[in-house]
């Protein structure tokens, strides 16, 4: 059985990574558009500094219901980060199948690290439920193709 543990650890680093980096370029963002607002605030009355208020307004909530998703994100990190590898895929798992890897945690996608590339996979995902609770050795059936586990780290 082959030990996963640095290139679980380096991932796990670089999905902090990629989520930390998230977090502030929407934290800017907010900052940027509440600039806006106190801008607008201060120019023209009328239609025009309701609409453009208003639609300030909008991105800046849209930017925080992206922040509660990437918090939920840091969660399933956090969550993913503490568990221990076991014998059967659940979320926080790295799965090394014949075809791909994937790390069972924060949706985040395609990852290089090391030299690999690891697809970051939400476990509500459609492969990521095919694949939970199989075992090294076992075969997940996923869209017509037959992937085999062949290590959970």
């Amino acid at each position: 059985m082959t030990d996963y543990t640095s290139l679980r650890k380096s991932l796990l680093e670089a999905c902090n990574t990629l989520l930390l980096d998230k977090k502030n370029s929407m934290k800017e963002s907010l900052h940027s558009l509440q600039d806006a607002l106190e801008n607008e605030s201060k120019s023209s009355a009328g239609d025009k500094y309701e609409t453009g208020t208003e639609m300030i307004q909008i991105e800046k909530q849209k930017i925080q219901t992206q922040l509660g998703v990437l918090d939920a994100s840091f969660k399933l990190l956090h969550a993913a980060s503490t568990s221990l590898p076991k014998d059967t895929i659940q979320n926080g798992a790295l799965v090394i199948t014949n075809s791909a890897k994937y790390f069972i945690g924060p949706s985040l996608g395609k990852v290089d690290i090391k030299n690999e590339t690891i697809f970051v996979i939400s476990p509500s995902s459609p492969i990521a439920q095919a694949m939970l609770h199989k075992k090294v050795g076992e075969v997940v059936r996923f869209n017509g193709q037959e992937i085999e586990v062949m290590g959970i780290g």
